[in-house]
């Protein structure tokens, strides 16, 4: 047999017993369809038990279920049936056991028994309410290496939102379209730079603070007023763009330092954005709050 008959036939082998093996494990093609407000769910689980999984004394396949799901079989030749008792750790079902869920979750323990000329494969269809309230449990520990800090962020208007986000995305997309005019040294680098400007003056120094003043209630929390690192970067990307469009008015002078200024202007705004989105950002300062101070008056960075 030569080397590559060989090969091929150690492949199929090794494909072939991998193959059964997979096809020995339990396995679930499981759908289900989830109602968050109703609570409820409604599922379809197809069961192949697989060789490796031995019948219980009764002569079925166990399995177990958040209490109240009805279960119910729509494949002929296997039945269904409940297991009496409680599902405690000593309970093996084919999907859980009492060690693997919570021990607040009612669980029922089922029996999938194959009936003669029953197939590989079981369809099982179960649904109904499934509802925990969350509650408080004890008192809430502060991490002690690291400060927890609370947000508050009020609603957005879409008409605000929408076209802020538009303004920031094409801004930097015409700002690098204005990058690459000003390395070639072509003549459309004008009217892109007067377009970068407008767009981030729009986006950023206009509709963001109108945007911060809906979600945090000020409107400007940057240079002179404050660190917000958010704002900050943005005024330095305004001005540097404001920058590289007065110098376009005296480029007859240094064509090529403008064209290097309207790059440097390009590579401040990816640095801008390159730094997450409200990162020390505005919040509240509580000890101000606490000393008297107006919550409206008491915004701080952090």
């Amino acid at each position: 047999m030569t080397p590559p008959i060989r090969l091929f036939v150690l492949v199929s082998c090794l494909s072939l017993a991998a193959t059964g093996r997979a096809a020995d494990v339990p396995h679930h093609d499981l759908r289900v369809t989830v109602d968050p407000q109703a609570h409820t769910l409604e599922a379809v689980d197809r069961i192949r038990p697989g060789d490796t999984l031995q019948l219980d004394e009764e002569g079925g396949y166990r399995f177990a279920l958040h209490a109240g799901l009805a279960p119910r079989i729509v494949t002929r030749h296997w039945a269904l049936e409940r297991v009496p008792g409680e599902v405690d750790a000593l309970f093996f079902g084919i999907n859980a056991t009492r060690d693997s869920v919570a021990e607040d979750v009612p669980l029922e323990g089922w029996r999938l028994i194959p009936r003669k000329r029953a197939g590989e494969q079981v369809e099982v269809h179960y649904g109904g309410v499934i509802d925990h309230p969350l509650a408080v449990q004890g008192e809430v520990v502060v991490p002690p290496d690291r400060t927890a800090v609370i947000r508050f962020k009020g609603a957005v208007p879409t008409a605000a939102l929408l076209p802020h986000v538009l303004a920031m995305f094409f801004g930097v997309l015409w700002g690098l379209r204005t990058l690459l005019e000003a390395l070639t040294g072509r003549r459309g680098l004008g009217w892109l730079t007067y377009t970068t400007l407008g767009l981030i003056g729009v986006g950023g120094m206009f509709l963001g603070p109108v945007v911060q003043k809906y979600a945090f209630g000020a409107f400007w929390t940057g240079v002179p007023f404050g660190w917000d690192l958010t704002d900050n970067k943005t005024l330095v990307m305004f001005l540097c763009w404001l920058a590289a469009a007065v110098a376009l008015r005296w480029r007859r002078s240094a064509p090529r330092a403008v064209r290097w200024g309207v790059a440097a202007a390009a590579a401040v705004m990816v640095v801008v954005y390159l730094i997450p989105h409200s990162m020390y950002g505005s919040q509240l300062d509580y000890d101000q709050v606490d000393s008297g101070v107006d919550p409206s008056e008491a915004i701080g960075q952090g």
